[in-house]
């Protein structure tokens, strides 16, 4: 390794600065925005933990903390569990047409997490048994409060729908 001769500029006000976050209190979030890892996938915020399944795509560890989540497993807050590792799932869906139910819970997913300004979002998607359908469940964890919003979606594979140029004639007043 190379050594450099004198002192860059950067060098001169960038141990100070580092310093002085260090002292300062600057911390990392808690709650890192997903690990992927043994077919689930883990979301956390300051107020609520999460853990999915890529089976069924479905909570399998869900609790919520007053002031935080860090705090309760210090001790000196609470956290209350939905759901733990031991237990089913409180959310079932089931499609049902003119044949056999169809159990998602059965449907291996793939996931993909993203995030806004308000939540941290967890998208799975699986292919459906049926001709040229998959569904996507969305799970919306908000960053600041309790909320946990679950959207579900049936899509083609091609994500166009042909019909959506139809449109349907509206009776005149």
């Amino acid at each position: 390794m190379a050594r450099l001769r004198g002192r860059s500029r950067i060098g001169r006000w960038a141990r100070p600065l580092l310093g002085l976050l260090a002292l300062s209190g600057v911390e990392a979030p808690y709650a890192s925005a997903a690990e992927v890892a043994a077919g689930t996938v883990h979301v956390s915020t300051p107020r609520l933990d999460l853990e999915f399944s890529l089976d069924g795509a479905a909570p399998i560890a869900w609790r919520a903390c007053h002031a935080s989540c860090a705090e309760a497993d210090l001790g000196s807050g609470t956290s209350v569990r939905f759901v733990g590792r031991q237990e089913a799932s409180p959310i079932r869906l089931i499609l049902q047409d003119h044949g056999a139910p169809l159990d998602l819970q059965r449907l291996r997913f793939t996931a993909e997490v993203t995030e806004d300004a308000r939540a941290r979002i967890v998208t799975f998607q699986a292919e459906l048994p049926v001709d040229g359908l998959r569904v996507a469940k969305s799970f919306e964890i908000s960053k600041e409060g309790y909320e946990v919003v679950m959207t579900v979606r049936l899509l083609e594979r091609s994500r166009r729908c042909p019909d959506s140029r139809r449109r349907t004639p509206l009776p005149a007043p």
